[in-house]
C-alpha cells in the first residue's frame, strides 16, 4: 500500500469482469486511488484501461477502454 508506485502487478482484485489469467482482455494499465495525491476515484476506486489482444497485435489502440472499479 505504498502511494506512487509505477509498474508491477496490481495490488488489489478487480470487483468487475477482468479476470487473473489468460483471457482475450488485456489490462494496460490502471490508476488507482492515492491519498498522498488526493486523487480518490468514486469510493477509493481505480481507472484501469484494458483492450484486446487482437487489437493489441495489431497495434490499433483506438479499441482500448476505460473501466472504473468502485466498491
Amino acid at each position: 500500500n505504498l502511494p506512487h508506485r509505477m509498474g508491477g502487478y496490481h495490488d488489489v482484485d478487480v470487483q468487475w469482469g477482468i479476470p487473473n489469467g489468460p483471457t482475450d482482455d488485456l489490462r494496460l494499465f490502471q490508476i488507482a486511488s492515492d491519498g498522498a495525491m488526493n486523487w480518490w476515484w468514486a469510493d477509493v476506486g481505480a481507472y484501469y484501461v484494458v483492450i484486446d489482444t487482437k487489437s493489441l497485435q495489431k497495434g490499433d489502440l483506438s479499441k482500448a477502454r476505460l473501466c472504473i472499479d468502485t466498491h
